[in-house]
């Protein structure tokens, strides 16, 4: 794929959020995927594949009322494609802001691996004390 292919699909991925959630449907999410998609979450875990993907989604759609990801800047590279972004979540009740930073692996068009880098104490820090 070429480098604008690749701006373009991101693109498109970062605004399917808000029908993901609408719908209650993640297969919007994984036909951007590779079946053997890496997505990391730093500070957080790893997961590896489609289905650990939808296992880690799921308590998320069903807690939260929105998500959307809000681009800011988009750098591309052949197939690494980096996105600083604002993402936008309703989470126990509270609306959330938080800034990520995202880099993806591409691989034909699709998702290969999927690193956000955010500040977990930030969006915590948001959140009603349990």
């Amino acid at each position: 794929m070429t480098t604008e292919s690749n701006r373009t699909r991101i693109t498109a991925f970062c605004d399917i959020w808000p029908g993901v959630w609408q719908q209650q449907d993640l297969q919007p999410m994984l036909d951007y995927f590779t079946d053997d998609i890496i997505w990391q979450d730093i500070p957080g875990e790893s997961r590896q594949g489609k289905q650990a993907c939808v296992d880690f989604m799921m308590p998320f759609l069903k807690k939260a009322r929105y998500f959307r990801m809000e681009p800011r800047n988009i750098l591309v590279e052949g197939d690494t494609v980096m996105v600083e972004r604002v993402d936008y979540l309703e989470f126990k009740g509270v609306d959330t802001v938080l800034p990520v930073v995202a880099v993806f692996e591409m691989d034909d068009g699709k998702i290969k691996q999927w690193r956000d880098y955010f500040d977990l104490n930030m969006f915590e820090r948001q959140l009603p004390v349990s």
